[in-house]
């Protein structure tokens, strides 16, 4: 039987629950699987933490999990874009934390790896002040050096929007001149043309009842299998006045839209007092119906910290008279955990 590489996409380590919480069990879940020994190897596709400038319970989950859960022969993981992976007051990559440990490699600038003979380029995110000498990454990766574009690849990995993804205009990165059999991006969550892999686990709303995956490839025959990861966190909607029975679920930890509630914030106190020992269900949003055209929605993000509406920020704006400026500092803060995320 030939030894694996397991392919892993973005994984978004963060503090806020139940993603903390879901983040731990998928680990055990790992560890516990034959595929994972150190005969086999592993590559995370970037994205391995959800903001760059994590809480310390959030760096020791992640450590646990490459020093003591994956026990692969090597680990490497990508750089992801630069609002997840890079701290730019610090100068420096969150991912580093990682690459001190065993048998851990990181890449940041393209890289050439041939693991038993199963050749593969790497392409992660870089941001265009770090690695000077490459550029801005988008003129970089569309026309390589000779060094990368001239081999051939029986895969190229990568974190980036390549030339089947154009999300605000811009153009892409085309990819399609390098010699490689197939390609597998991270940084697109939801499957589609050369990001077909489901994510490890839900990171947000948009991948509902999306497949969670792995990828393993004989790294000899290049026969490439799915591995389906178990459903630990999902979203769901069901109407006022339901019960919510956990074994009529498939995914562990549970976050509900309450749909047509006769009166909002009654409802969401009414049911946050009844769920607030269940560690398994939390809520997103209560709306209100009021009529067949117009609804009225209130997002609470987690039953234990209670989260207010997105609107509560800009009314505040508006009452206070906030300069724009601070606006923006404040919007900047939100997406820090340890605030409002």
């Amino acid at each position: 039987m030939g030894n694996k590489i397991i392919i892993m996409k973005d994984l978004h380590e963060r503090l806020k629950e139940p993603f903390l919480s879901a983040q731990i069990d998928l680990a055990e879940w790992v560890y516990k699987q034959e595929w994972n020994n150190e005969n086999n190897y592993f590559l995370q596709l970037g994205d391995l933490y959800h903001f760059y400038n994590p809480s310390p319970k959030v760096h020791a989950n992640v450590i646990d999990l490459f020093e003591n859960k994956l026990r692969f022969k090597k680990k490497i993981v990508i750089a992801g874009n630069n609002r997840h992976e890079y701290n730019r007051s610090k100068k420096e990559y969150v991912i580093e934390a990682v690459e001190k440990l065993k048998n851990v490699e990181t890449d940041y600038k393209p890289t050439i790896r041939d693991i038993e003979g199963f050749k593969f380029l790497t392409l992660p995110w870089f941001y265009d002040s770090i690695h000077k000498d490459l550029g801005i990454m988008k003129d970089y990766y569309n026309s390589l050096p000779e060094k990368y574009s001239k081999e051939s690849y029986d895969y190229i990995f990568y974190h980036l929007e390549d030339e089947t993804i154009n999300f605000d205009g811009e153009g892409v990165i085309d990819l399609s001149y390098i010699n490689t059999k197939k390609r597998l991006g991270g940084h697109i969550h939801k499957k589609q043309k050369n990001y077909n892999l489901g994510m490890p686990i839900l990171s947000r709303y948009d991948e509902k009842d999306e497949p969670n995956e792995l990828l393993m490839i004989d790294l000899h025959t290049k026969e490439e299998t799915i591995i389906k990861v178990p459903k630990f966190i999902d979203y769901y909607e069901i109407n006022y006045g339901k019960e919510i029975i956990e074994k009529d679920y498939e995914a562990k930890y549970m976050i509900f839209d309450i749909t047509n509630c006769p009166d909002m914030k009654k409802t969401e106190l009414d049911y946050i007092e009844k769920y607030k020992d269940n560690t398994h269900i939390y809520f997103r949003k209560f709306e209100v119906k009021l009529s067949d055209n117009e609804s009225i929605d209130n997002q609470v993000f987690d039953i234990k910290n209670n989260v207010t509406i997105p609107e509560l920020m800009k009314q505040f704006f508006i009452n206070n008279k906030t300069d724009k400026q601070v606006q923006d500092k404040i919007k900047e803060v939100k997406n820090n955990e340890t605030k409002l995320d």
